[in-house]
């Protein structure tokens, strides 16, 4: 055996004592954690060898048990129907045991591993060191990674969708099972702003216009895209609806302040009409 053993084989492929995976590849004890690589002394059963930390101990609540058919330890979330490719590139690994009694296989397979590779949300941890699942556009990241920034939405008082982005494809939505909870209230603000952009856009008979009609041109033929980023709309604080709050125009040409008040964001409807709140930018002056 050789004598120099990567971190690979190190954290995924972990036992009690020496044996050999289904597939036949010697497995190798080591005294490091799965997610972090440092000390471990502790082996869970079915996750391998995890540290002490609080975040170690978190993935391993969260961390699938299943063993895929190469005989690494699968990366998914657990109870998984479907678990995502293996982590390190094997082919004939991109489903899991589970798959051979009535489970169907995901699409898609990796020609190279990608445990190096960083979570393209965070950029600071590899995709080993936690959880992870694969999107419907078969991009993967971590799952926790994928929570915070559905939690977190836009920054800034304009209603921006642009974080429901795959952040490698860029044009398709985020989409999982395991994210539903989250991305529906989402979904749903995603429609009603996307409705009331169009009756606008229609009211202001701008459907039409040489944007929509030109072919070409970024919106050719998509009107409701058109609308969305030509006018602003913002959240009542009082109602949590979007309402519409001027062109966007309007908003890219003020100075915006680094933190602004979400009371001050309140709809027609939520206040005196006189009083009604539409957020107010100073203007940037020139001397």
């Amino acid at each position: 055996m050789e004598s120099k053993i990567s971190r690979v084989h190190w954290v995924t492929k972990v036992r009690d004592t020496p044996s050999t995976s289904s597939a036949g590849r010697a497995v190798i004890v080591a005294d490091v954690c799965r997610f972090c690589g440092t000390f471990a002394n502790k082996v869970l059963p079915g996750i391998g060898r995890v540290c002490r930390g609080t975040e170690c101990q978190r993935h391993a609540k969260n961390i699938c048990r299943k063993m895929l058919l190469c005989g690494h330890t699968c990366g998914g979330m657990r109870d998984e129907t479907n678990c995502p490719p293996c982590l390190y590139g094997c082919r004939r690994s991109t489903v899991s045991m589970s798959v051979m009694y009535g489970g169907q296989q995901r699409a898609g397979s990796l020609a190279a591993a990608i445990e190096e590779e960083m979570c393209a949300i965070c950029h600071t941890d590899k995709l080993s060191a936690a959880p992870v699942i694969q999107l419907d556009c078969n991009h993967m990241y971590h799952y926790h990674c994928c929570e915070m920034l559905l939690r977190k939405r836009w920054s800034g008082p304009r209603i921006s969708f642009r974080f429901l982005m795959c952040p490698l494809c860029e044009t398709r939505q985020i989409s999982h099972k395991l994210l539903s909870e989250l991305l529906t209230p989402l979904k749903e603000l995603y429609d009603d702003v996307r409705r009331k952009a169009m009756t606008r856009l229609q009211y202001e008979n701008m459907q039409t216009c040489g944007a929509v009609k030109t072919p070409g041109t970024p919106f050719y033929q998509k009107p409701a895209d058109f609308a969305m980023q030509r006018y602003a709309y913002y959240v009542c604080f009082k109602c949590n609806k979007a309402y519409f709050g001027g062109e966007a125009r309007c908003a890219e040409q003020a100075v915006l302040p680094d933190r602004y008040n979400p009371a001050d964001l309140v709809c027609g409807g939520c206040s005196d009409v006189v009083k009604a709140q539409v957020p107010h930018f100073k203007s940037e002056e020139k001397h």
